[in-house]
């Protein structure tokens, strides 16, 4: 085994697995930025979708152990989002958490009827976010999807 291949070797058996998680959300704030970063300092392997129809097309090639949104997108909105996550095979058990500066009952309301399992306003803190996200992906020690 040249030296190389022993180093990936190596990183495969002791670098600890990195849940993926993608991120759907039009907006590339500081904030945003924050818990993204924030998040892979964390161990989450990150994917930005700039809108939902990109989230759509991802999921299949990235297979996330969570899902953020946020409700306000172009192409289409957070909740056709969720609702399209949620009848596709394989992926209507992950977790999807609603991260949006749009929040009314009613916006509450027709998350969770979509879909969502928890529903947080913009700005957060990425701790807020960050204890959410593990309460699901902890929940189950990383096997919250069903692929």
């Amino acid at each position: 085994m040249n030296d190389q291949a022993a180093q990936n070797e190596w990183s495969r058996r002791f670098t600890p697995a990195r849940i993926p998680a993608l991120i759907a959300d039009a907006t590339a704030t500081s904030p945003q930025i924050t818990i993204h970063l924030t998040m892979l300092a964390e161990g989450y392997d990150v994917t930005h979708a700039l809108n939902g129809v990109l989230g759509i097309l991802l999921l299949p090639e990235i297979h996330p152990d969570i899902i953020i949104t946020d409700l306000l997108m172009p192409g289409m909105n957070g909740f056709e989002f969720i609702k399209r996550v949620k009848v596709m095979p394989g992926l209507k058990s992950i977790p999807i958490i609603i991260l949006s500066a749009k929040i009314s009952d009613e916006d509450m309301l027709l998350g969770i009827q979509a879909g969502a399992d928890d529903f947080i306003q913009k700005p957060c803190k990425a701790s807020v976010l960050l204890s959410s996200i593990r309460a699901f992906t902890d929940r189950d020690k990383g096997t919250t999807g069903d692929h």
